[in-house]
This record gives C-alpha cells, structure tokens and sequence, in this order.
C-alpha cells in the first residue's frame, strides 16, 4: 500500500515514465536506425541525466565518465554526433525526447493549481502551524520536509 504523502508522486511518475516510453516508441519508428541510441536517451531521460536549460539548449550526462557533460543544442560535441545517423547521437535523442515529454506532460496536467503549489515536485504544499507562525510545506519519499517554490 502506498502512503498517502506518496500516492500523487507515484502517479505522477507513472505518467511521466509511460510519457517518455510513448515519445521513446515514436521516435523507434520513426528513426529505426537509431534504435539503440534511442534506447539510450529514453534511460538518460528516466536517470534524470538531462536537464533542459532556458536558452534552449541542454546539458547531458555521459553514461561512460560521470564528471562529464555534453551541452547539446542542435549539435553535440561528442565523438559520435559526427556518424550518428543525420546526427541523432544518443545526447541530442535524450534532450528532444525530454523537451517532447515535458510538453506533453505539462498539457496533460489541470490548468488550475492550489493556491501554495511546489514548483519543484509538482504537488500542493500543507499548511503548517507552530507557536503562531504559519508556513507551507510537502514531505518528500526519504521523510525530510520540502518548502517548495509557491507558484
């Protein structure tokens, strides 16, 4: 049985996975030729290795050197985007599927939101009283108490 604190991050996790599955299954079809490197963006995606940033671009995680970043916007500087076919390496892959999945989730979800909303975990924030100071907050799946950003 899931805890209550629990039951929204879960069904969100599940949405989010069979979105990235969905847009992985696409892109297979799509680009057949690509299939394996495919399969890698989809587990950078789901690792959370990718992060898309404002101007664009996006910064992703080498599955091979963890100290390592490859910053891909339209090109990648890693030693396969030159054969990769029509340079669909594995980082590009992972950033279009995460700005595709992010779109789709971010449509899929109810417009209106509570009032105090974590931006962050994309759930509602609790209202928490002590010696009458009032202040907002959510646990987290390890136990420890988030703040969150108010929407």
């Amino acid at each position: 049985m899931i805890p209550e604190f629990l039951k929204q991050e879960q069904a969100d996790r599940v949405a989010w996975r069979a979105i990235v599955a969905t847009i992985g299954d696409k892109a297979k079809a799509k680009l057949p030729e690509c299939n394996g490197r495919v399969e890698s963006a989809i587990t950078l995606v789901l690792m959370g290795d990718v992060k898309l940033l404002g101007d664009g671009s996006a910064m992703v995680g080498s599955q091979s050197k963890a100290d390592l970043y490859y910053r891909v916007n339209g090109e990648c500087p890693c030693k396969d985007y030159p054969q990769a076919p029509r340079g669909f390496c594995k980082h590009r892959l992972s950033a279009l599927i995460l700005l595709r999945a992010t779109q789709v989730y971010e449509a899929s979800q109810p417009q209106a939101k509570p009032e105090h909303w974590c931006v962050e975990h994309r759930c509602e924030l609790q209202r928490q009283t002590k010696d009458n100071m009032v202040w907002y907050s959510h646990q987290l799946t390890n136990g420890k108490w988030c703040k969150g950003k108010i929407k």
